[in-house]
Parts: structure tokens; C-alpha cells; sequence
């Protein structure tokens, strides 16, 4: 029941939460304000607020102030997430049309829309989320660990699909939410490993900036724009077409599910076993004296 109820509430929470927000952003949307960035900055203030309020009803608080443990038990995959992010923004600039660069305020702009991003969601997703999750199922055994994190980052991914209501077109959206998917193992496990929220923020945060910031610089495309650039890029819908798409996002699911592993072995997490209780040695029969018997 205790695990059930887990499962259940982070749902509510999850989807509650994404579904707020569409209409916060469909609200704000509506205002027609300029500036690239300008609408999708205030529906950020606005969802950082609705994160805040949540974690308090969701009794989670906690998780904002927690000292986490020390940086040197979790550094390797935080430099791994940096590596990444830096290849991903090298491949984004070889691959993404460039004109003339922006104004530095707009740019300024976008980062602080983007480090947003990063920090609602980790309030949410790892700070309510995956609070619950572990409460219910705990990290102490493998399996509460394993379960809480994969659980925990494909409903993370899964909420991705509601960017379809923004005006993302329904394969983009998917494309996204798997990759969302991935990268959500990947930060509930660091959440397991670390205990800091922020340190997710900032990881969240660079990770998207780093699939954005070409366009942001050189580009004319909104948010809702570069997110559905993944269908342009794929082109007509063909058989090799969907096969070459299986297949890719085959090798970075399996990418994906080997890191999260990887951070939660055995070493790493130091499972409780259950050991059994050791069977006290046999006491001697006491011999009677020869002259009572």
C-alpha cells in the first residue's frame, strides 16, 4: 500500500504539476508580449512560484536546505553531464543555421529563462517527485533505488508530451520525451547520490542551455520553434527513416541506462543485505553429580 501510494501521488504531483503550467503558458501566451524570450520568461517566474507552492503542500521543503553529501562522491558524473553537454553544443552548432548574433540582453535573457527551467523542474521532479518515490520505496536495496530512479525519470520524460498543447508538433514532442526520459535517469540518480537539489538545478540547467544556446545566439527560432526542429532535421517519415530512428535512440537509451547503473552499483550506494542471524552455539548439557544420580 506504502509503495502504491508512492507511485499515485507522485503522478498527481507530476502530471498536476505540467498541467498547470500549460495554462499558465496558454494564459501568458495570450498577452502577445515582444521580445523572444520575454513571454517564456514570465511563464518560468510563474511556474518557479507554482514549484514553491507545491513542495510546500507536498511537505518536501526539506529538500531545499539539504547539505547533500560531499562533491567528491559524486563529481565524476557531474563532469560527465558537463562533457556531454559540451559535445552536444558542438554538435548543435555544426547542424543548426546561424545568422546574425543577437543583442546581449536578449541573450542574458534566455539564460536566466533557461537556468528557470532547470530549477522549477528539479523542484518538482526531483524535490517532490522523487522525495515521494523514495519515502515509499526507499534507496537502501537495490531495487528501491532502481525502481525509484527509472520510475521517477520516465515520468519525468512522459510530461514532455504535454509540450504538444504549446504547439510542438507530435513527433518532436516524443522525440523529446524519450530524450527527456534518458537524462531524467540520469539526474534522479544524481539526486540519489548527492542529496542537493541545486547541484541538479545547475546540471538541468546547463544540459538544456546547451541544446539551445546556438539558436538563442545566432537563431530566430522561440522555444516551441527549436523544440520542433527535430522533425525538420528527420525529414519525410519512411521505413529506413523509422528504422535509423530506432535504432539511434536504441544506442542512447543504452547509453543512458548504463550511466544510471553505473551511479547506482553496489560500491557506490552500499545496499543494506539481509544478513541472517547467526544461530547461537549449542550450550553443553550440564552433567549431574555422580552421587545425585
Amino acid at each position: 500500500m506504502k509503495k502504491l501510494k508512492a507511485i499515485g501521488l507522485s503522478i498527481l504531483f507530476g502530471v498536476g504539476y505540467i498541467t498547470l503550467f500549460q495554462f499558465i503558458g496558454i494564459g501568458i501566451g495570450m498577452l502577445n508580449l515582444e521580445g523572444r524570450w520575454t513571454g517564456q520568461f514570465l511563464v518560468e517566474i510563474a511556474g518557479l512560484i507554482l514549484g514553491m507552492i507545491l513542495i510546500f503542500i507536498a511537505k518536501k521543503q526539506y529538500a531545499l536546505t539539504e547539505k547533500g553529501k560531499p562533491f567528491s562522491t559524486y563529481w565524476v558524473p557531474v563532469t560527465g553531464i558537463l562533457l556531454f553537454s559540451l559535445f552536444r553544443t558542438a554538435l548543435m552548432a555544426l547542424i543548426t543555421p546561424k545568422g546574425a548574433m543577437h543583442p546581449v540582453g536578449e541573450i542574458v535573457l534566455f539564460l536566466v529563462t533557461i537556468l528557470l527551467v532547470g530549477v522549477t523542474e528539479e523542484l518538482v521532479f526531483r524535490g517532490i517527485v522523487m522525495n515521494i518515490l523514495i519515502e515509499g520505496f526507499g534507496t537502501d536495496t537495490r531495487f528501491g533505488a532502481i525502481f525509484s530512479v527509472f520510475f521517477g525519470g520516465t515520468l519525468f520524460g512522459a510530461v514532455h508530451l504535454f509540450n504538444m498543447f504549446s504547439g510542438v508538433d507530435p513527433l518532436s514532442a516524443t522525440i523529446q520525451a524519450i530524450g527527456a526520459s534518458g537524462i531524467g535517469w540520469i539526474l534522479c540518480a544524481l539526486y540519489v547520490r548527492s542529496r542537493n537539489l541545486w547541484v541538479l538545478a545547475l546540471m538541468h540547467a546547463i544540459f538544456d542551455i546547451s541544446g539551445l544556446i546556438i539558436t538563442a545566439l545566432f537563431g530566430d527560432e522561440s522555444l516551441v520553434e527549436s523544440i520542433s526542429a527535430a522533425s525538420d532535421l528527420i525529414g519525410n517519415i519512411t521505413l529506413p527513416v523509422i528504422i535509423g530512428m530506432m535504432i539511434g535512440i536504441g544506442i542512447v537509451l543504452t547509453i543512458f541506462i548504463t550511466f544510471t547503473l553505473l551511479m547506482l552499483r553496489d560500491s557506490k550506494m552500499h545496499y543494506r543485505r539481509n544478513i541472517p542471524v547467526q544461530m547461537q552455539p549449542e550450550q553443553p548439557v550440564p552433567q549431574m553429580p555422580d552421587d545425585v544420580q
